[in-house]
């Protein structure tokens, strides 16, 4: 049942929403009343009722940021990825990557702290290549997916990176390569 008189659109802060759900779990079946004003938006449901700040300005077209293609796809065990990253990015946050065939090569090397070195397989297909990234986006979505394996696409060394799995496509993650020095 709704008295929604026309269509609307709002940003809620991820928290806000965390805090709805937790409200939420465990009903079967569950009524929420949500009013809305130009800056806050409040949710009650049971006896609580939750308010919260909405967030000003437009929701960012990430669809512009997400690769439609790509010429390189490598498909790696997300464990085996996931140590190697935490090893070679323990002392330094940047990490070069050379995809070739059949195998993934993790480079970090700092002035002070010296050189790291992982290789892992993984399957290949298309060209090789050789990529810059802070190690820890990397590790933060392999962290929140439950797949066994990964699938990273790429376009080039400087173009955005489509991180996801074949288990969950609805979820993707987009990441940044850096600029390495030779």
């Amino acid at each position: 049942e709704t008295a929604a008189e026309s269509k609307i659109s709002m940003m809620v802060p991820v928290r806000a929403m965390q805090e709805v759900f937790k409200l939420l779990s465990g009903a079967e079946e569950e009524r929420v009343e949500v009013a809305v004003s130009e800056r806050q938006i409040m949710f009650r449901c049971r006896e609580a009722s939750l308010f919260s700040r909405l967030i000003t300005g437009q929701f960012p077209q990430y669809e512009q940021v997400i690769p439609k293609s790509s010429a390189t796809i490598a498909t790696i065990n997300k464990n085996d990825l996931a140590a190697a990253l935490d090893r070679v990015s323990l002392f330094v946050s940047s990490v070069r990557m050379i995809v070739s065939q059949g195998r993934i090569q993790l480079n970090a090397n700092g002035p002070d702290v010296g050189d790291a070195y992982e290789e892992i397989e993984a399957a290949i297909e298309g060209p090789d290549l050789e990529i810059g990234f802070n190690g820890k986006f990397l590790i933060d979505f392999l962290k929140v997916t439950d797949s066994e394996t990964v699938r990273m696409s790429f376009n080039g060394a400087r173009t955005p990176v489509l991180m996801d799995t074949q288990d969950d496509e609805n979820y993707l993650y987009v990441v940044m390569p850096l600029l390495l020095s030779e």
